[in-house]
């Protein structure tokens, strides 16, 4: 009757009653088979999870590793919580070597705070019982925001794609995506940028971060020079010009007054138009103008809020 597992020897000596007779040595060898209980992990531990509502289900295998059958299985929960943890199992009363099951435990709190259990597994095993450490925490109804991949690096010009997975805790509510801390010439688009979530529900937005603007065109002068001095020139000399006019009105009494007004008037803005167009310059059109983000690492926060709770993540924007 072996007390351990594995190989085992011995040997049966038998000595004769004839003293002149050799003693008569037997080997004797055995493997004695023995259960093995391997539970593929000793804790679990839960996020936390709103008070009155079940979290995502965690799990673990019970796996016989052993050379004989782990019979009389049996699982129960102990501790200081155990009634707000609970378990679905696949396990019979038997394991024959080599063969796993799972055991898949689930968290509702009743409690604001800390909660803890203990799951035992019990068998033939001589390792046997196995305890497996179950914790989590109560929390009031909340909601939560966790990019996917909360950094990405691209060339200056391009568009960088970031996922975002909001999470209700309990909560029926509506969830408004915003961006800060943008580079200059960056901008933000969230796809939705509004979220409705129901209890236990995730749900995903996407967000795209441009680092170009196009400027859009304006008119600009083609010499940059001050002009009062050569407009002032330019009326003077006018004046100079139909001042023989007006002395000539005197000696040409027939000629009627409003018409030789009109040319006096006619003749100096022309030329005053004229000079002073030519000191200025033409004025044209410029075309459209793209800017792009300056190269460099580049902290963003998008905040998530349902007008009375708001949660932040931060994301990394890298332009090369």
């Amino acid at each position: 009757q072996p007390i351990a597992a594995g190989a085992q020897s011995a040997s049966l000596v038998i000595t004769p009653a004839n003293a002149s007779s050799q003693p008569l040595s037997i080997p004797l060898t055995g493997t004695a088979t023995a259960p093995i209980a391997t539970v593929s992990a000793n804790s679990i531990t839960f996020p936390l999870q709103a008070v009155g509502f079940s979290s995502s289900p965690q799990s673990i295998t019970l796996t016989n590793t052993g050379t004989a059958s782990l019979d009389s299985i049996t699982l129960n929960l102990t501790g200081i919580n155990p009634a707000d943890f609970t378990y679905t199992t696949t396990c019979v009363a038997s394991l024959a070597p080599g063969i796993s099951c799972t055991v898949t435990i689930t968290f509702k709190p009743t409690l604001l705070g800390a909660e803890q259990a203990t799951l035992r597994i019990a068998g033939t095993a001589a390792n046997s019982p196995q305890n497996v450490a179950l914790t989590g925490t109560g929390s009031a109804p909340d909601f939560s925001i966790t990019p996917t991949a909360p950094s990405q690096t691209i060339t200056a010009g391009l568009s960088a794609a970031y996922s975002l997975n909001v999470a209700s805790l309990g909560l029926t509510t509506n969830v408004s995506l915003t961006c800060s801390g943008l580079p200059q010439y960056a901008a933000c688009v969230f796809t939705p940028a509004a979220i409705p979530l129901i209890p236990g529900a995730t749900a995903s937005s996407a967000l795209t971060v441009t680092t170009q603007q196009t400027l859009q065109a304006g008119l600009t002068p083609l010499e940059g020079k001050s002009t009062p001095l050569l407009a002032g020139f330019a009326s003077i000399t006018a004046l100079l010009l139909v001042l023989p006019l007006l002395t000539l009105r005197h000696r040409m009494r027939n000629l009627p007054g409003l018409l030789l007004l009109l040319l006096v008037s006619g003749l100096t803005l022309m030329l005053t138009t004229g000079l002073t167009a030519c000191s200025t310059g033409t004025k044209v059109s410029s075309g459209p103008t793209i800017v792009k983000v300056t190269p460099g690492t580049y902290p963003i926060t998008v905040s998530a809020t349902n007008n009375t709770i708001t949660h932040a993540a931060t994301l990394t924007l890298i332009v090369q």
